[in-house]
């Protein structure tokens, strides 16, 4: 810790290290009457600006009574200067027993102070004005502006463009939230934070969204915004001849009693070419299980999810180039627990050795930082546990034999590698199956909902089996998160089929559902042949 600077006079202000500890600890306890409380900067040195959305605050200081009776000290004076330190104006004057000033600033704006002590004589200490300020304050009770914009991107997808404007800016701070149709529930949109940016995102059934955002300065002034659009339903491209497009999928289809689980064999239409081929839901309880299939328990999955992916087709079509996952600059990795490794190579080793490596941490990518610990073996690697999920900026330094060290990350300074702390797995929810009818028999449509934070790029994996309990078979492994897959079923599998999904996050984390009763596909076409032939002696003359 750096040591608080005194002047001539032995009189000092609580540097920012601990004025930051004093205003969060002592001020909570002793002083809830305060008009304001700072809130620092979040690495302070004794010249960084100090943070505060109240004109009216106290600044403490501290003395040494034994200097002040020898110079027979009679006040603390409070200098204050609005330029820079171009002219200074007294503010206040204390008895050295109050121990702090109270100071109302007359605007929003920086203000450097320092401290004198008038002795009973009335000579000032330190004589001169042109001194370094013991301490900065900037007023700031001016919330961000917080621009939104969203639009329909395409038809099942929306598009946010955001800005925030503020002299004093805290991106880290900034937080996106939509909520479709008539739901309640806001849905946070994974960005990474900045001053502007855009993000797409799909709606697939379309409908009115509301998008909110919140933003903090550095004086913790809160700016927000709100705004809301209309988005056309995802257009379904099916290139098949004859088959018209699928209906809308049934989310939260409650199932009916176990004994009404059967097998459900669609019903046909004509077997004539001329005739369209339909496709309608797979639906259970329709037709009792000629085969007297026991079902199994459905496996369980979690609900209130949305689809996040492309649209489809029988080609995947690609979704717009900038859907992909909001990554850090800076080098990221993604672990699926909360204790960890960190390699690292130390270089220009100088004869004296190294006598510490030292692991610094952020949580707001770069803001503000702390000294998280110390690796005691010095020996690559070093073991790390955080307290939670999230995401965590890395920076090292190393402390050579002698002493000698680069200085600790500053504000501002961007970490060396980003680990994103993830034990969650995807929610994830498999919806009613389709089957094809007619001769789109053999095509099953899977439709799920999915969502995480941190997808992988090609997340979803699918398999059929025999029976509920496998073994399972792929359909298409690393499949991007399209919302639903059109399986045309080959010759070979079984006629009795079984779905099961499996959902997959950057970090590893996997979730499954399945289907608790069966597909029939039937392959045959059944044809007659001739056989034989037998007179009919009952219409003979006689």
């Amino acid at each position: 810790m750096t040591s608080p600077i005194f002047f001539a006079s032995k009189i000092a202000f609580l540097h920012a290290p601990r004025l930051h500890r004093w205003a969060a600890v002592v001020l909570a306890l002793l002083c809830l009457g305060w008009e304001a409380r700072l809130a620092p900067a979040a690495v302070p040195i004794p010249t960084r600006p100090i943070y505060t959305n109240q004109p009216r605050f106290r600044i403490p200081f501290r003395y040494d009574p034994a200097e002040l009776e020898r110079m027979s000290a009679t006040q603390i004076l409070l200098y204050v200067s609005d330029d820079e330190g171009i002219k200074w104006r007294k503010s206040q004057a204390v008895a050295p027993t109050d121990g702090r000033f109270t100071f109302n600033a007359p605007g929003d704006g920086e203000y450097w102070f320092v401290v004198r002590t008038q002795s009973a004589d009335g000579s000032l200490t330190p004589a001169q004005e042109s001194i370094e300020p013991g301490l900065k304050v900037i007023v700031d009770t001016s919330a961000p502006q917080l621009y939104l914009t969203v639009r329909q991107a395409q038809p099942g997808w929306a598009q946010l463009t955001w800005k925030a404007v503020d002299a004093h800016l805290k991106p880290s701070t900034l937080t996106l939230h939509y909520k479709q149709g008539s739901s309640t529930k806001w849905k946070p949109l994974s960005i990474v934070p900045n001053t502007e940016g855009q993000k797409q995102w799909q709606i697939p059934s379309g409908g009115n969204i509301v998008v909110k955002g919140t933003v903090q300065d550095l004086a913790a002034n809160t700016g927000k915004a709100d705004m809301q659009t209309s988005i056309a339903p995802a257009t379904d491209i099916v290139p098949r001849t004859n088959v018209p497009g699928l209906p809308k999928p049934v989310a939260n289809k409650s199932r009916g009693p176990q004994s009404n689980t059967g097998l459900y064999i669609p019903k046909r239409f004509s077997e004539t070419e001329e005739e369209s081929a339909q496709f309608k839901p797979v639906r259970q309880g329709s037709t009792p299980d000629p085969f007297e299939q026991s079902p199994s328990q459905q496996e369980g999955f979690v609900a209130n999810t949305k689809p996040i992916g492309s649209r489809w087709n029988d080609d995947e079509t690609t979704p717009p180039n900038n859907t992909q996952r909001d990554l850090p600059a800076v080098p990221f990795r993604f672990v699926n627990s909360r204790e960890f490794n960190i390699g690292y190579k130390i270089d220009d080793v100088g004869p004296s050795g190294v006598s510490a490596v030292e692991v610094f941490v952020s949580q707001d990518n770069g803001d503000s930082w702390w000294k998280f610990g110390v690796d005691d073996d010095r020996k690559s690697p070093a073991r790390v546990k955080v307290p939670k999920e999230g995401r965590y900026g890395l920076a090292m330094r190393v402390r050579s034999g002698v002493g000698l060290t680069s200085d600790p990350p500053q504000a501002g300074d961007r970490p060396d590698m980003v680990i994103v702390v993830d034990v969650t797995p995807p929610e994830l929810r498999l919806l009613p199956l389709e089957q094809g009818q007619g001769v789109a028999n053999n095509q099953i449509l899977i439709q799920w909902d999915m969502e995480d934070q941190n997808l992988a790029e090609e997340p979803i994996t699918l398999f059929y089996g025999g029976s509920a309990a496998g073994p399972w078979h792929p359909i298409a492994g690393a499949h991007r998160n399209t919302g639903r897959y059109l399986w045309k079923v080959g010759q070979g599998v079984p006629s009795k089929l079984y779905i099961r999904i499996q959902a997959q996050d950057a970090a590893g984390n996997t979730q499954t559902a399945a289907t608790d009763y069966p597909v029939l596909v039937d392959l045959s076409r059944p044809r007659a042949r001739i056989v034989d032939i037998e007179p009919d002696s009952s219409g003979q003359r006689q």
